[in-house]
């Protein structure tokens, strides 16, 4: 998949595609039925499947002073719409320029900077200044021009509209087993390990620290969770997210302890996939009643990997 960082400083137009647009973050069910139409669509026209996205997240120009709370990081999300079939992913600075463009102006940049020569788009989709871009606009325009336009229905799963919205809720009160019905995998983070104070290694526990920047972070609590590292391979941990209570209130962090596993990973880029919480972050009298908790962790994960997951 071409990644063109800024498709406003493009020195030319992009190849005739199949174009949708939108900020996809988490590539959930929803989106990946949108992206079965666009890449559907792009080889009955015998165009190019891409996709528009906004960076960084509207939420984070619009609310700067709010966490935005996102579900994927970009190299995420790169590698979710590549294996959904996108070709080309376009990315659209979102700034003051950009938030202030008419869906006059917005809609010539699909066709003449990006080449769209056919567009779909999901349900709730707007675009241009005020949000004044909406799909009868957007039919008319594309009319105009001979360009076909598709709008795709929501995806409702148990009565349940799929959005990054439904997913993100699930997340924050640690709901992971229920996020892959609308997600369509285990929910995870993806960050650089960092070097912490090292109390981990003193008590018997080393711990990768993940430091995953804009992210959501998962309910506090303790976690069954594997984590993929750069070679690819799949290792299991249980991972801490949370503000160390018993040490002293601290900025909330990610833990994970790698079952079995000696080397050092800091400053390497991992991945960490969410699958049950085990239990919630507690308050100990004592560091002694700390190390017997995470024993009874570790023996949970272990536990839930035999039961559930026993390959890995």
């Amino acid at each position: 998949m071409r990644v063109v960082d800024d498709c406003l400083a493009m020195d030319s137009a992009g190849p005739p595609c199949a174009l949708t647009v939108g900020s996809f973050d988490g590539v959930h069910l929803g989106h990946r039925r949108l992206l079965e139409v666009l890449v559907q669509t792009a080889r009955e026209k015998q165009l190019v499947p891409a996709v528009m996205t906004l960076r960084p997240h509207p939420r984070r120009y619009f609310f700067p002073d709010e966490p935005p709370y996102l579900l994927t990081a970009p190299e995420q999300q790169e590698r979710l719409l590549r294996e959904a079939g996108v070709e080309l992913l376009y990315v659209l600075p979102f700034n003051s320029r950009t938030a202030d463009m008419e869906r006059d102006a917005f809609f010539r940049m699909l066709v003449d900077r990006c080449g769209a020569r056919a567009l779909v788009v999901g349900h709730d989709f707007r675009f241009g200044r005020n949000a004044a871009g909406d799909y009868e606009y957007l039919q008319a325009a594309a009319a105009a021009e001979g360009i076909c336009a598709r709008q795709v229905e929501a995806l409702v799963i148990g009565g349940q509209t799929v959005s990054s919205s439904l997913v993100r809720e699930l997340v924050l009160h640690g709901q992971m087993e229920q996020v892959p019905r609308f997600l369509g995998r285990p929910f995870s983070l993806y960050g650089e390990v960092v070097a912490r104070k090292g109390l981990g290694s003193r008590i018997g526990y080393p711990t990768a620290n993940i430091c995953a920047p804009h992210a959501l972070l998962p309910a506090h609590g303790v976690y069954a969770a594997t984590i993929m590292l750069p070679s690819g391979r799949i290792w299991p941990a249980a991972i801490n997210i949370g503000i160390a209570p018993t040490l002293g209130n601290n900025p909330p962090t990610v833990e994970a302890y790698l079952l079995d596993f000696s080397g050092n990973l800091r400053g390497q880029k991992l991945e960490a996939f969410f699958y049950r919480r085990l239990r919630p972050e507690f308050r100990f009298p004592s560091l002694e009643e700390l190390v017997r908790a995470i024993d009874k962790d570790v023996q949970d994960t272990r536990a839930f990997f035999r039961d559930h997951m026993p390959r890995i």
